[in-house]
């Protein structure tokens, strides 16, 4: 009999770890950079630098969204490695180690008597379907790069449910704390999931009050300083990023557009719900008797019989995920969701496979030919979907973002950058940007740069009034007199003449710095002779910006 079982346990670990060599190919094949990376690449220079975390000397404003992930960023900058290597490398780890948790996951079995029937024992021996649907994921592969914390960030939540989850002790009970708060630590988003996993604590743990404060208690003993400390150093609770992007406001229609389009492909991680009903409605028809029975072994005398399929483990653990995984994507709904395609998603799509994987294993426990046969469809479903978006199509404001920053547009604009840097160097230059500009930004190294598209980095300009809605995350446009007042001298390329409404304001007055052409928004007579004496050209009458 072990013999048996054995076998297919053999299999399913080869298919799991083909998977995941699979997954860590694709991701390294994928590699890219986006421009919102170099956002957190500049925090983190200037905080190697003795300067604080801050995006410009001296101005304590929270642009970034991803605390612990800067930081990471920031060790690897004062250890020597370049923040576009450093970034990639760990987003490839953390999502390899994604695939590793939940191929451990199947692989482990019941944590209880009560999940120890046979349809649970003998998971182990069916197809690891959650890591087999998080190593095809096209996005999530994707998003394993890109200089973001995405696969950071999506690995300790999946890390959080799991200990949660798989808790024999209160100490592990405490590690699923520590995680999520890791997690609300690398994006405040993070928080939202505590909630969810507490009830859980609450309603499967005993004794109650020693579980729910070993989780909770883990839980504040690392994020309640952090909450602390960024409010008294910027003066807010909540990130600069949160007002930029209009957070607070409720955008369903757009949000809907953003989700629609993520499960248009991935219409597989989707049918947990009805897999998850299934589920329900088959355990409640079995009753309790059939419960008894399964477990094939007198219960001890503590170990209550389950009433109702939500009393038994393995439904629970579904359960969760499943509620983690709407509630997740019921947030980015809420705000919009993004535009980037499918990346505010994939930290919802662990929870998705894995309340697939327990709901398709539940359904098809003594049918180990079907489940294989069930399991190699849905991962092709996943894996050969198509995208929903063409080339560098934009639909409803949303972008397949790696399309628009390849290699190409992330090395030209590296160049010019550098180039820049030449002139900046040493000088008090202020420059005007848009969040699409932020690499040129972060290697030109300006004494300021004012992010005026949204203002991610400008606390005025992102608690301005939402006049109306429009490309979400790009609604907040920094008017030309507050850019006379901070006295920004110049913008490069010319976006800003019709974006800004620059030409409204002021005359044209182009500056060229060697082929990287610009304008002056400031004229500071000293400033623009240095520049001259360096190679810069412009007009010989740099009075006519005027107004």
């Amino acid at each position: 009999m072990s013999g048996n079982r054995s076998g297919p346990g053999r299999w399913a670990l080869a298919v799991g770890l083909a998977a995941i060599a699979f997954g860590a190919w694709a991701a390294i094949r994928k590699a890219w950079l986006c421009d919102d990376a170099f956002i957190s690449f500049r925090y983190a220079d200037n905080l190697t630098h003795g300067l604080g975390l801050v995006f410009n000397a001296g101005e304590r404003v929270e642009g970034y969204s991803n605390f612990l992930w800067t930081l990471g960023i920031a060790l690897g900058m004062r250890a020597g490695i370049a923040p576009e290597r450093w970034s990639i490398v760990w987003g490839v780890v953390f999502y390899v180690a994604t695939l590793a948790l939940l191929l451990l996951d199947h692989l482990i079995g019941p944590t209880s008597k009560l999940a120890a029937a046979p349809e649970d024992r003998t998971r182990r021996s069916g197809p690891p379907l959650a890591c087999l649907l998080a190593a095809v994921h096209n996005d999530w592969q994707q998003y394993a790069t890109g200089g973001l914390e995405t696969a950071f960030f999506t690995f300790i939540l999946t890390a959080g449910y799991l200990l949660g989850v798989r808790a024999r002790g209160v100490l592990g009970l405490a590690g699923s704390g520590l995680a999520l708060a890791l997690a609300a630590l690398t994006r405040p988003d993070g928080v939202l999931f505590v909630p969810l996993m507490g009830l859980y604590v609450l309603w499967t743990r005993r004794p109650r009050v020693a579980s729910a404060t070993a989780f909770g208690g883990a839980f504040l003993i690392v994020w309640l300083p952090y909450a602390i400390w960024k409010t008294v150093y910027y003066g807010e609770f909540l990130p600069n990023t949160y007002y930029a992007k209009s957070a607070y406001l409720p955008w369903y229609e757009q949000g809907w557009h953003y989700a629609s389009l993520y499960f248009q492909r991935y219409w597989v991680l989707a049918l947990a719900l009805p897999v998850a009903a299934g589920v329900l409605v088959v355990r409640a028809r079995e009753g309790p008797r059939a419960t008894i029975a399964a477990t094939e072994a007198p219960l001890a005398p503590d170990v209550p019989v389950p009433r109702a399929p939500w009393d038994q483990a393995p439904v629970r653990e579904l359960l969760l995920a499943l509620a983690m995984g709407v509630a997740y994507t019921t947030y980015v709904m809420h705000v919009g969701g993004d535009f980037m395609y499918a990346r505010l998603l994939i930290p919802a799509a662990p929870f998705f496979a894995i309340a697939l994987a327990r709901g398709v294993a539940l359904l098809l426990a003594h049918r180990r030919g079907l489940h294989w046969a069930v399991a190699t469809a849905a991962a092709a479903g996943v894996g050969l979907a198509p995208m929903p978006l063409h080339d560098a199509e934009i639909t409803h404001g949303i972008v397949d973002e790696p399309r628009v920053y390849h290699a190409g547009v992330i090395e030209r604009t590296r160049r010019d950058g550098l180039t820049l840097r030449r002139y900046f160097a040493g000088l008090p230059v202020r420059i005007a940007f848009v969040g699409s500009q932020a690499e040129l930004v972060y290697y030109a190294r300006p004494a300021v740069a004012i992010e005026c598209g949204t203002g991610l980095t400008d606390r005025w300009i992102a608690h301005q009034r939402l006049l109306k809605r429009g490309r979400v995350g790009h609604e907040k446009l920094a008017p030309v007199p507050y850019l006379l007042q901070r006295k920004v001298d110049f913008t490069i390329r010319h976006f800003a003449g019709a974006t800004l409404g620059l030409d409204q304001y002021l005359r044209m007055v182009p500056i060229d710095f060697d082929t990287i052409p610009g304008r002056i928004v400031h004229r500071d007579p000293a400033l623009l002779a240095e520049l001259a004496r360096r190679g810069a050209r412009f007009g010989n009458a740099p009075t006519e910006i005027e107004p």
